[in-house]
């Protein structure tokens, strides 16, 4: 199945979107290593698109 074809302006738009679940990510994971944050909470929000992607190791 080949891949569709994004248009420039799409291709910016999901580059955007992306950083911005990245960057959403490393919040929570600075929040949970500095204790501002508990696991029972990140895990309470797991049907959250952003947490529920997330690697857990």
């Amino acid at each position: 199945m080949a891949l569709p074809e994004l248009t420039d302006e799409q291709k910016r738009q999901a580059l955007k979107k992306a950083q911005e679940v990245r960057s959403k990510r490393a919040q929570i994971r600075a929040r949970l290593k500095k204790g501002e944050m508990t696991l029972d909470k990140v895990l309470a929000n797991a049907d959250d698109d952003v947490i529920g992607k997330m690697r857990v190791a």
